[in-house]
């Protein structure tokens, strides 16, 4: 789903604290929980791109994503120590291969990890129902989105 909120935003000014951050706090958070689930040794490891490229391996719904992620993630803020200790690498050496990568850790001292993962999933969600409106009546695509939206609002609580 896109949507347009009419509030401008300078990625460029803001990349390092807003949208390339979500990208490392997801990268992050997708290895954490493939080293917890055992489908990957390493933390360098990139079996999985996406939080749904693990969702769809799994054949799990949201739900038990979100069980997931709060089974396996703290919810408050990580820092590049925290991280570090958990997965037993430098974070650096996870997230090298994204843009800005260093903005964003000179730029940031806590990483959401909890927060951010599963909102990108329900998104995933509604934009491939999007683009495969043959496959997706219009009440299949209503109950998908109520479905996801009240799995996020119950998650989140």
């Amino acid at each position: 789903m896109i949507a347009n909120s009419l509030t401008s935003s300078p990625k460029l000014l803001t990349a390092g604290t807003r949208y390339n951050k979500r990208v490392v706090e997801c990268r992050v958070g997708l290895v954490l929980l493939c080293l917890k689930l055992g489908l990957i040794k390493s933390p360098t490891e990139k079996r999985f791109a996406t939080f749904y490229e693990l969702q769809k391996h799994l054949k799990l719904d949201f739900t038990h994503m979100a069980n997931l992620v709060k089974k396996w993630m703290k919810k408050e803020p990580y820092t590049e120590a925290d991280i570090q200790t958990t997965l037993g690498c430098p974070l650096l050496d996870i997230v090298k291969d994204i843009p800005n990568h260093d903005l964003v850790l000179s730029s940031n001292k806590e990483y959401f990890l909890y927060k951010y993962p599963l909102s990108i999933t329900m998104v995933v969600v509604h934009a491939t129902c999007s683009t495969r409106r043959r496959e997706c009546t219009s009440s299949a695509r209503s109950a998908i989105r109520a479905s996801a939206q009240d799995s996020w609002r119950r998650w989140a609580n």
